[in-house]
């Protein structure tokens, strides 16, 4: 298998970040599905409940404390793969061939664009939870406002158009594929996709601990698209 990169790079690659909290096993079969990909990515882990260990890890860091998902971005923008992407860990890919149409499809879009198997359009007059949350269909590729950070793949390159806050916010903690969406796309909406190659080849994997447990959960949502996608 040979991609051609946008900027020339034969199999240029894919970095995916994970994170574990409380579902070490979930991401045990994460990792080992990943490892057996047509185009085997590297693997990072932000590890917020340590410890924990697997072989396939090629760079993980252990945090004392649980800073929930904004610092796969961090650990993101070390990179070295033409592209990278974020990946939850109560789901999983169906089959080894996901993440090579995934980065052939990324190639054919513009460089400001994520894609992933789960989005959301929003109505402007509404809010988060209001919005159209958007699931692949093998129907038609759809057009997104976000990509949801349950998996997102872009292109490394667009990471270092930004500054991540060293002391983020809680809607920064909690709606941070909201707010990378919107820095990606300078807050226009319809330029992220959800392509129909994902349509049947992931799943969900237990998952308890959740965020959207927690009774902030959707207030910070709401927080973070009114910080990027501003009310018309």
């Amino acid at each position: 298998m040979i991609l051609h990169g946008s900027k020339g790079i034969n199999d240029p690659g894919v970095t995916l970040v994970l994170t574990n909290w409380k579902r070490p096993e979930n991401v045990r079969l994460i990792i080992d599905q990943l490892l057996g990909q047509t185009l085997k990515p590297t693997l990072f882990l932000w590890n917020n409940l340590p410890p924990f260990l697997h072989p396939g890890v090629d760079w993980q860091v252990d945090s004392s404390v649980n800073k929930m998902c904004l610092p796969r971005w961090y650990m993101a923008s070390f990179a070295q793969t033409e592209f990278v992407g974020v990946m939850d860990d109560d789901v999983i890919f169906t089959d080894t061939k996901v993440l090579e149409d995934a980065a052939i499809f990324l190639l054919s879009m513009p460089e400001e664009t994520a894609i992933g198997f789960t989005g959301m359009h929003f109505d402007p007059r509404k809010d988060y939870r209001e919005g159209l949350h958007i699931v692949a269909s093998k129907d038609a590729d759809q057009p997104a406002d976000v990509i949801k950070g349950r998996f997102m793949l872009l292109r490394t390159a667009q990471l270092a158009r930004f500054h991540l806050h060293p002391s983020p916010q809680r809607e920064h903690l909690i709606g941070e594929d909201i707010l990378m969406s919107g820095m990606l796309s300078q807050g226009k909406t319809g330029v992220h996709r959800v392509p129909a190659l994902f349509a049947g080849r992931w799943q969900e994997l237990p998952a308890p601990h959740g965020l959207f447990h927690l009774s902030d959960h959707w207030f910070h949502r709401e927080s973070a698209r009114r910080a990027v996608f501003l009310r018309e």
